[in-house]
């Protein structure tokens, strides 16, 4: 998958649909992904890492929710959250517009909340980050006790969006909490099915839809950078691509 915030559907304000959107109109991911891993590392349209088979990211045209501050903040005034008092942060009924949300230690996510603080703030939301150990974040996760919480996982098929955003993994690593019976009835469908084509269209829907209810705030598809001199031969890799497998290498002289 590719790194991403999991956004809490069921905890307000991201209860709200133009909310979550909003925010990933107010993210600008190109410059936050060159901020901190230069051009190391591709910017993620999706749930799922562009490398991984059946990806929405090499089917569209386009990315999902560019950078668009001002239709970020209309939607987030759609949605009643306006400066009331011109203190330069958004409120409604009284209430300040704050988002709650988990880091880990691992994949540069502090720079990367930084700056999601930075960037949110320019638009009047707060952004309080709490970062914690792996156990207690899993545990937050299945709580649902906050509004964003950060993850990634490897694999090679898009079988995995069904461990994020199947009804029945709330309380495990559905971590935005959603239960659709679209989207479950898709995911069933293509774990079940051995028509490629099917399966490709089936996955493809999930995604599209994921995006559109803003479930999850993509960030970034994770690279992993080997070098090796020439003279090395028969070097090859694991399945996903990430470590090396030192068996029948040789050096030439």
């Amino acid at each position: 998958t590719s790194v991403q915030f999991f956004m809490n559907t069921q905890l307000a304000p991201l209860d709200d649909a133009n909310v979550r959107r909003a925010l990933l109109y107010l993210t600008d991911r190109p410059a936050l992904v060159k901020a901190v891993f230069g051009e190391y590392s591709s910017v993620a349209t999706g749930p799922l890492a562009a490398v991984t088979k059946f990806a929405q990211g090499p089917i569209l045209s386009a990315m999902p929710y560019p950078f668009d501050a001002a239709k970020g903040k209309a939607l987030l005034a759609e949605a009643g959250w306006t400066d009331s008092d011109g203190d330069g942060a958004l409120d409604k009924g009284g209430e300040k517009l704050v988002i709650k949300g988990v880091l880990m230690s691992w994949g540069e996510l502090p720079a990367i909340g930084a700056i999601l603080q930075s960037q949110w703030k320019a638009a009047g939301i707060q952004l309080d980050l709490e970062q914690m150990p792996y156990p207690a974040a899993l545990e937050a996760g299945r709580n649902g006790t906050h509004h964003l919480i950060p993850f990634s996982n490897s694999g090679t098929d898009a079988s995995m969006l069904a461990t994020f955003f199947h009804g029945e993994n709330i309380g495990a690593f559905n971590w935005a909490r959603v239960d659709d019976p679209q989207v479950n009835a898709a995911l069933d469908e293509a774990q079940q099915t051995s028509d490629t084509a099917r399966r490709a269209a089936l996955y493809l829907d999930a995604q599209r839809k994921i995006m559109d209810n803003a479930w999850t705030l993509p960030i970034r598809d994770q690279v992993n950078l080997n070098a090796a001199a020439k003279r090395v031969q028969g070097l090859t890799y694991d399945v996903q691509g990430w470590w090396p497998v030192l068996v029948d290498v040789w050096v030439t002289q």
